[in-house]
């Protein structure tokens, strides 16, 4: 078999290739960058302004991120009364009045209870305001992430503004106190703000309830005057904690959160006595009947019964009566019985028993 020629070989890969169009330019390789957080907010409370974002998920091309390496909080100042919005920021203007005020690993962010299962979940930073009157100043952050592997750094973040304002204290000793169809919940009012002057600005309060792993949830719509609070949206044997914050003057910014109260509402609350008990004889039978009792955790009523020279009551039912009426056929003629009935709820809770009644089978 002859042997091609290299040359010869070459020149037939390039003639076959020519069929096939021509050669691109070549691109550059793509660089991996985080995508940029997109949803960053920020907001007062008391004397911090509390930044909360998601962080990013994948690079810009969409694929999967790895780990981050840390975030960057970015600060820049201005006068509260600044036309210039942080939309007409470019990024080159905000990093040049800017400062990095922390490069935060994400193990140390805060992380915040969101009601999306499906969501990345929620992080926060505080960045605690000075204990002076804060007036005059306007705070404008964004945040930018760094991967872990590469080091590649996101672009900034979109960009929020704070305007501080003078808060209180957040309320002081909480408490809970449960009943049977509510949970009151009292707090003292604060006496100074936070930067320790005083009188406490306070416009009224905000009573905060969260549930399991569930996010926080604003009891009241508009501010309250005071204590107390009544929450009546509540489950016995459920755990829940209630917090408070007070609100500013004119404007809607909070202090912080007071400290929580936990409580386990428990039901050791009885029925009420059954009422309007009535005794009617027959030939061979008494029957009681009276007015239902309407809990909702109602389970039923015990019929007791006491003969005429009998010390004490005795039970006649074995288990909890859902009817309000009974018959009671086990009597002698002449001989006059006394009854009374109680309530049963489901957590075995019985209330006091009815006014007792009488009645007796006469002979013919």
């Amino acid at each position: 078999m002859a042997r091609r020629s290299p040359a010869l070989l070459l020149l037939a890969l390039a003639a076959g290739g020519g069929g096939c169009g021509k050669i691109g330019d070549i691109l550059p390789p793509l660089v991996l960058v985080p995508q940029r957080v997109d949803t960053l907010v920020g907001r007062q409370f008391g004397g911090e302004i509390v930044l909360v974002w998601r962080n990013p998920v994948a690079f810009i091309d969409g694929r999967a991120l790895g780990p981050i390496a840390e975030v960057e909080i970015w600060l820049a100042t201005a006068a509260a009364d600044a036309p210039a919005g942080p939309e007409a920021l470019e990024p080159e203007e905000f990093l040049a009045r800017a400062r990095l005020v922390a490069a935060v690993p994400p193990d140390k962010l805060l992380l915040r209870r969101t009601a999306a299962a499906d969501e990345p979940p929620a992080v926060s930073y505080r960045f605690p305001l000075a204990a002076k009157d804060p007036a005059g100043t306007e705070y404008i952050f964004a945040v930018r992430v760094r991967e872990a592997k590469r080091k590649k750094t996101s672009d900034l973040s979109n960009a929020v503004r704070v305007k501080p304002r003078l808060v209180s204290m957040p309320p002081d000793n909480v408490a809970a106190a449960v009943f049977q169809d509510r949970i009151e919940i009292r707090w003292d009012a604060p006496f100074e703000n936070f930067d320790h002057s005083t009188p406490a600005q306070v416009r009224g309060y905000n009573v905060f309830k969260l549930s399991g792993s569930g996010p926080e949830n604003k009891l009241n719509e508009a501010p309250l005057a005071g204590p107390p609070f009544a929450d009546r949206d509540f489950v016995f044997g459920q755990p829940v904690r209630y917090f408070v914050r007070a609100v500013a003057g004119g404007e809607a910014v909070e202090s912080a959160d007071s400290r929580a109260v936990e409580v386990v509402p428990k039901d050791v609350f009885p029925p009420a006595v059954p009422t309007d008990l009535t005794a009617l004889a027959g030939l061979e039978v008494i029957t009681l009947s009276w007015n239902p009792n309407r809990e909702p955790d109602f389970l039923g009523y015990k019929i007791w019964r006491r003969a005429e020279g009998s010390p004490q009551f005795d039970l006649l039912t074995a288990s909890p009566l859902l009817e309000n009426a009974y018959a009671d056929a086990a009597v002698e003629k002449g001989r006059r019985y006394e009854y009374a009935v109680s309530a049963v709820d489901r957590e075995k809770n019985e209330s006091g028993r009815s006014q007792a009644v009488s009645e007796v089978i006469k002979d013919p």
